[in-house]
């Protein structure tokens, strides 16, 4: 990646519906935007030409595994609850690698991390401290991806909400 993910915002300070992807190029910007059908949550993401998406509940009502399918480069990403209804700690897999996303805290949540070695290291935390809207993301997977960046953190902002 040329450009790195550096911070995920609310478009609008009334809504948590709609996103943008902030990287070190300021020419280059991304949306996500939350749908629902039939219960079915999900997230439908771009960030310039060449990087798009879905992120959504793999099972109707079940918030407990997600998965990312990448349109432009056919990443698939699974996202799994660690423990039932515990939404604190997640495995994030892709291509036989998982990462292990843990929050500071099981009711509030300001600060997600990946912390497995040197080379795989991911944080997301607010902005301010009060605030859901602004998320600054620090990412130094040596593997990853833009659709690993964008999975991790919008299950890091959807169960901090």
């Amino acid at each position: 990646m040329a450009q790195v993910i550096t911070q995920i915002s609310t478009q609008w300070d009334d809504t948590f519906e709609d996103w943008i992807i902030y990287t070190t190029d300021k020419d280059l910007e991304g949306r996500i935007s939350l749908g629902t059908r039939d219960q079915l949550i999900y997230w439908d993401y771009d960030l310039g030409q060449d990087v798009s998406g879905r992120i959504k509940q793999i099972w109707s009502g079940d918030s407990n595994a997600w998965e990312l399918i990448s349109y432009s480069g056919g990443n698939r990403i699974e996202m799994k609850s660690v423990w039932k209804n515990d939404f604190s700690i997640w495995d994030i897999s892709q291509n036989g690698k998982t990462y292990r996303l843990t929050a500071d805290g099981k009711n509030v949540k300001s600060h997600w991390t990946i912390d497995k070695s040197e080379d795989e290291e991911f944080h997301i935390y607010k902005y301010d401290d009060g605030n859901p809207r602004d998320w600054i993301i620090e990412d130094y997977i040596e593997a990853g991806s833009y659709d690993l960046t964008i999975a991790i953190s919008m299950i890091s902002i959807f169960f901090s909400l």
